[in-house]
């Protein structure tokens, strides 16, 4: 069971590896569900074990938790290489093929909250184009409670690019 669970780990550094960005837990969990790997919550223990033994960086936003692998990772991922064959690989490979506009969106499209001193949250939205390393549009807002940063949060998902149409249409007509 041990060396099964150890696989698992080595596939989460090796997707995480082979990302351009940062990917989302869902994604990550997905990959395992999509390819019959294994369940959902043996996918998640070896997130969380990678987490915890510092090989992963996690990136926490609002409704969304994202993994990057930092060189204690990489290191890892090189001494057990030969645990990545060429099935795995080849899934890999397939499944960011697959859904590489989702998962771009993902890391594109972002929203989050955090807690002001003064009292209220501001909700940072953006838009980024990944392959530039810049901003498109991004807006910041004060709002007064906690249940209002998460319904502009989880709207702008949706949302986003008829808000930044209008907002260029409003400005340019």
């Amino acid at each position: 069971m041990a060396d099964i669970n150890l696989t698992y780990k080595i596939i989460v550094l090796e997707l995480l590896n082979k990302a351009d960005s940062k990917l989302s837990n869902r994604v990550i969990v997905d990959f395992f569900l999509e390819y019959e790997y294994t369940d959902y919550f043996s996918a998640e223990m070896a997130i969380s074990d990678l987490a915890e033994t510092k090989m992963v960086d996690v990136i926490e936003t609002h409704g969304s938790t994202n993994y990057s692998i930092n060189d204690e990772g990489k290191r890892t991922l090189e001494l057990f290489s030969d645990k990545i064959n060429s099935g795995i690989e080849s899934d890999i490979k397939s499944y960011f093929n697959k859904n590489k506009l989702e998962i771009r969106e993902e890391q594109e499209v972002t929203s989050d909250y955090s807690v002001l001193s003064s009292g209220g949250y501001m909700v940072n939205c953006k838009i980024r184009d990944i392959d530039k390393a810049r901003t498109i549009y991004e807006v910041n807002c004060v709002v007064p409670t906690k249940e209002q940063a998460e319904a502009i949060c989880n709207n702008w998902q949706a949302k986003y690019e008829e808000i930044y149409f209008q907002f260029l249409e409003g400005l340019t007509v």
